[in-house]
């Protein structure tokens, strides 16, 4: 993720917390990203 995927600043307690959204935000990041993998040239 480059600088300006960001996430906003966390609003959860706990560091279990905090990374849970944290993977979450990246496999939705992954997940929007999958089609125009997909469609690449190999």
């Amino acid at each position: 993720m480059t600088a300006r995927h960001r996430l906003a600043k966390v609003k959860l307690r706990g560091r279990r917390k905090v990374d849970a959204a944290f993977a979450l935000a990246l496999a939705v990041y992954n997940l929007i990203r999958l089609p125009r993998l997909l469609a690449a040239p190999a």
